[in-house]
């Protein structure tokens, strides 16, 4: 048997790495699935402030997607997916990118400028992490134009897994 050339072991590394890259998607997409939020059909209507002080209500948002992802500025894998959601926001203007925290005003806005993040930012209560079951961060959920909730995932999503959650909006 011939030794493998130098194109040869490069085809063979790329298709490994494509290969575990799938896998650890679909494992990640799978346990963040199961270790979703009981949640109703319907996706519960909520107020709360932007970090600019507008009132925002998800009602209003009636008849556009809505993707609504509960953070913290200390959780690590928050910070790992703010980039993918920012990226995700810009290419699909059509969906509507809501970050939802329950902490302090100050410490948010030093993280959105810290993470360059570029879609809404709500802050949140206790009472609305309750209304969304939300028990661990990151934990976002994803609502058709309708405003039934399709699916809900915890844990970081990545650009890929945030493309295939949404597509059913």
């Amino acid at each position: 048997m011939s030794k493998p050339n130098g194109w040869e072991r490069l085809r063979k590394g790329i298709v490994s790495w494509s290969l575990t890259l799938v896998m650890v998607l679909v494992v990640s997409s799978v346990f963040g699935a199961l270790r979703a939020p009981e949640l109703p059909d319907q996706a519960p209507n909520f107020t709360a402030r932007s970090l600019t002080g507008e009132q925002l209500t998800l009602a209003d948002l009636k008849g556009q997607p809505v993707i609504l992802n509960f953070w913290a500025t200390w959780c690590g894998p928050c910070r790992f997916e703010v980039p993918a959601i920012s990226r995700f926001s810009k290419r699909h203007p059509e969906i509507a990118v809501w970050g939802i925290t329950a902490e302090p005003s100050p410490r948010v806005k030093e993280a959105v400028a810290e993470l360059d993040i570029d879609y809404a930012i709500l802050l949140g209560d206790p009472e609305l992490l309750a209304t969304y079951n939300v028990t661990t961060f990151p934990t976002t959920i994803f609502i058709d134009a309708e405003g039934y909730i399709r699916s809900a995932h915890v844990g970081a999503l990545w650009d890929p897994q945030l493309a295939l959650s949404a597509w059913g909006l």
